[in-house]
């Protein structure tokens, strides 16, 4: 791996195939191996620029399996990365035999991110995600929505408020100048006097229309902010540990395929809750 920066890419595969870690009892991955850099995704102008010139590539290695549950009750399950490798590959996932041979060509799309720092010295960056090769490139990269915002808001509310500084006292207003009042006039013999209107009736200003937060949250928004709020110390197969158990929990045993946008939510928060920052 030679690239350069983090940011989103296109990408092409030179080289890939099944390998395993040399670590033993490591499991089988996916590696795409010195994929070519074709173009990166500027995001202050939204638009594709090339980068084939600089020659740069990107190493790829795609977990398919991990061990997922309670400690003393694990168990192998499939992780995120083998559900994007399903896409990118068009691969229904049944045989392992369909990805030993090698994709050159293979056009696709790839994150890449800042490496864990206890291996920053010798490779700084490290691909985090990959996606089919006209994915929304902002996906990844794209700052919360005033929805998401709410809900962290709303989670933290309590850690916030203890760092605020306290609010200044306010002052008192101005006690306004006594407006000198008129006796009015009494009205002469047969002067007929006329009442005053009324003033006209405000109409109550209409309640807002009721929003929902988490309809449209992704598995990928999930997957991602979990990746960017969890701690350093963290590992991978820890984190698709918790992933997995939340998806479980969440699912009520049923699997991620009946999870909508608020489940992921709550996948997230979950999560977050085991291994995040905060």
């Amino acid at each position: 791996m030679n690239v350069d920066r983090t940011g989103v890419f296109r990408a092409e595969v030179v080289e890939s195939g099944l390998s395993k870690a040399k670590k033993e009892g490591s499991h089988p991955r996916l590696e795409i191996k010195g994929a070519k850099l074709t173009a990166y995704y500027d995001q202050e102008t939204g638009e594709w620029v090339d980068w084939s010139e600089y020659g740069q590539t990107a190493d790829c290695y795609l977990y398919l399996f991990g061990m997922v549950g309670k400690i003393g009750n694990k168990k192998l399950s499939t992780t995120v990365s083998c559900d994007q490798v399903c896409k990118v590959f068009d691969w229904d996932g049944a045989d392992l035999q369909e990805l030993v041979e090698s994709r050159p060509g293979l056009k696709f799309q790839l994150t890449i991110k800042d490496n864990d720092p206890e291996y920053a010295d010798k490779t700084p960056f490290q691909v985090s995600w990959i996606d089919v090769f006209d994915a929304d490139p902002t996906q990844g990269i794209a700052k919360l929505s005033k929805e998401e915002v709410k809900g962290l808001q709303a989670k933290y509310a309590a850690l916030l408020k203890a760092k605020a500084k306290p609010a200044a006292p306010a002052k008192a207003p101005k006690k306004p100048a006594a407006k000198k009042v008129e006796t009015p006039k009494k009205p002469e013999s047969g002067v007929i006097t006329k009442k005053p209107k009324a003033p006209p009736k405000v109409p109550a200003a209409a309640a807002p229309p009721p929003t929902t937060q988490v309809d449209n949250y992704t598995k990928q928004q999930a997957w991602e902010t979990v990746v960017d709020l969890k701690m350093d110390n963290v590992t991978d197969e820890q984190l698709q540990v918790v992933w997995q158990k939340s998806i479980g929990d969440v699912s009520n045993g049923g699997g991620e395929d009946l999870l909508d946008g608020e489940g992921w939510w709550k996948v997230k928060d979950r999560t977050l809750d085991a291994v995040g920052k905060i």
